[in-house]
């Protein structure tokens, strides 16, 4: 998965979500600082935009699965 690539993800209480990536944090142990406010430690966080323009954060750790959609 790269930025731009457009994906669908299904979170583990069965929300589905799809948009084009345009940002990637990967955690570490010392943790990255996300736009909430929090630490997140060893936590990967995909920013998608999606088709209406809004933007959301995944956490992978949260996700069942994650597709690449075909062009």
């Amino acid at each position: 998965m790269e930025i731009g690539h457009k994906i669908t993800a299904t979170y583990n209480d069965g929300r589905i979500f799809s948009g084009t990536i345009v940002q990637i944090e990967i955690g570490s142990s010392e943790g990255v600082l996300y736009g909430d406010g929090h630490a997140a430690p060893n936590r990967t966080m995909i920013r998608l935009r999606k088709e209406n323009g809004n933007h959301i954060s995944l956490y992978l750790d949260k996700c069942i699965s994650v597709e690449k959609e075909e062009a």
